[in-house]
């Protein structure tokens, strides 16, 4: 069954929190592994959300090059009731992950101790190992 014209914008905002908080964990992992030091660093959106609520558009980019087009309504007849719940788990998934992020992130700079620094490191690439995954999983419900 496919879901409604109003979830289907809501599972399009869904996929652009989940694409967002992505980008926010990789930029700053990224830049992490570089420098060794915590900044925000914006990462390529692998994925763009374009139009407002009610004309709300999915277009997928990868490297700039559009490779997914679907308006509302045609989401709407992609996803069905399961998808999206799949979407909304995720998204809780995810705001876990980016909370515990942050909170490392906030400590790892401060950490003198080389052990307790090394284990915040662990922790963060556990993290990215995670959320690295996260294209997949939802190029598995919107493709």
């Amino acid at each position: 069954m496919v879901i409604e014209l109003a979830t289907a914008a809501t599972a399009i905002g869904l996929v652009k929190s989940l694409i967002g908080l992505d980008d926010m964990i990789g930029g700053t992992w990224m830049q992490f592994k570089k420098t060794g030091t915590v900044q925000d660093a914006p990462q390529e959106h692998r994925m763009q959300i374009t139009g407002d609520a009610e004309n709300a558009t999915f277009v997928a980019l990868e490297h700039g090059e559009e490779t997914q087009h679907d308006t509302r309504e045609q989401f709407a007849n992609l996803l069905t009731k399961e998808d999206f719940e799949y979407l909304e788990a995720l998204e809780t998934k995810m705001k876990q992950l980016a909370k515990q992020w942050m909170s490392i992130t906030k400590n790892i700079e401060l950490q003198m101790d080389p052990g307790n620094k090394y284990i915040l490191e662990q922790k963060l690439d556990q993290l990215m190992g995670t959320s690295k995954n996260l294209p997949y999983f939802i190029s598995d419900v919107i493709q």
